[in-house]
């Protein structure tokens, strides 16, 4: 009996063996093909299929306009005139659009300020105007505002407008703004001052 159980476990020894090696020899392999190169992925791009190019406009072209409290003679009554900021922190009064340029004006907000001499009266609409050139020949950014009772009691109201087309000017032309309020049955009344307004915008060839 004894003589038996040793034949067996004699026997049983290099089953164990060889299967110790099968695995380790399978480990092995899976490590060397996960040392592989990957195959390479080539992306083609073709005139189907361009690269996508986001476009930057440089800081020169960009215009950021503020209201200044002089006019310096370019603005029509109850308009004030924009000075340019530009990004070195240096200002230019009395903004026109330079020579050979065409200026798209796109986002504005600014403070409409109660007239103290004839007040505003609640539901009445407020409304702030850029233009670039004479009002009745070029379009205008134009914002409105319901005079609520908090702000006819301060006497300012606060609006914003953004184009998605923009709003064109050519050299030499001003930029303004106005406000007005809008009476009954439409009418316009100088009831209205323009506090601030900040404008962007830029410029492209002409």
């Amino acid at each position: 009996m004894n003589q038996f159980r040793t034949s067996v476990v004699a026997a049983a020894g290099p089953i164990a063996l060889t299967m110790t090696f099968a695995l380790t020899g399978g480990q092995e392999a899976l490590a060397q093909n996960n040392n592989q190169p990957r195959p390479a992925v080539t992306i083609v791009n073709d005139e189907t299929s361009p690269v996508p190019v986001a476009e930057i406009r440089p800081a020169a072209e960009r215009v950021q306009l503020q209201t200044e409290l002089d006019d310096g003679g370019v603005c029509s009554f109850n308009q004030r005139a924009v000075r340019r900021l530009l990004p070195d922190g240096a200002a230019i009064p009395a903004f026109t659009v330079p020579a050979g340029k065409i200026l798209v004006l796109t986002d504005f907000r600014g403070e409409a300020v109660e007239d103290p001499a004839v007040g505003w009266s609640v539901g009445s609409v407020v409304r702030l105007r850029v233009t670039v050139g004479p009002d009745t020949l070029h379009p205008q950014l134009i914002a409105r505002a319901v005079v609520t009772t908090d702000t006819a009691a301060s006497g300012i109201v606060a609006m914003d407008a953004q184009s998605q087309s923009g709003v064109y000017g050519s050299s030499g032309l001003a930029v303004c703004v106005g406000a007005v309020m809008i009476g009954d049955h439409g009418s316009l009344q100088a009831r209205a001052n323009v506090g601030s307004a900040q404008i962007e915008g830029y410029l492209i060839p002409e």
